[in-house]
C-alpha cells in the first residue's frame, strides 16, 4: 500500500495506480475508500469492465446490491462477454430475489469463462 501511495503523490495519477489502490483497500475489507479508488481509476477510463466490476464487489459487501448491479450492467454494455461482470450481476441479482435472472446470469458467466 505504501509504494502505492508513494506513486500518487509524486502524481502518477492514471487508472492503473488507482485501481492498484481500490483492489488493496478492498482487500483489506476497507470498502468505502476502495471504492472511491475505484471511481477515481474510472475518472480516467470511464468504461474499464474491471474496475466497475471490483467498485460493484465492494457494494455488494456494504449491503448495497441494487448500485452493484447498476455498475454490472454498466460493465456489460461495453463488454457483453466479460465473465466476472455476469457472475457479480448474477450476485447481485440473487441478493435481490431475482432468482430467475441470477440463475440465467450464472449461466452466461459459465459460458463466457469457458471462452
Amino acid at each position: 500500500m505504501n509504494t502505492i501511495e508513494a506513486l500518487l503523490i509524486e502524481g502518477a495519477n492514471d487508472e492503473e495506480i488507482w485501481y492498484l489502490r481500490g483492489d488493496a483497500l478492498a482487500n483489506l475489507s476497507r470498502y468505502r475508500e476502495a471504492i472511491d479508488s475505484f471511481e477515481k481509476a474510472l475518472s480516467f477510463l470511464s468504461d474499464w469492465p474491471q474496475a466497475l466490476v471490483a467498485e460493484a464487489v465492494c457494494w455488494l459487501h456494504l449491503s448495497q446490491p441494487r448500485l452493484a448491479l447498476e455498475l454490472c450492467d454498466r460493465a456489460l454494455e461495453v463488454a457483453p462477454t466479460h465473465a466476472q461482470s455476469w457472475l457479480f450481476k448474477g450476485v447481485a441479482c440473487h441478493r435481490l430475489s431475482h432468482i430467475g435472472e441470477a440463475y440465467y446470469c450464472y449461466s452466461q458467466a459459465l459460458q463466457y469463462q469457458a471462452d
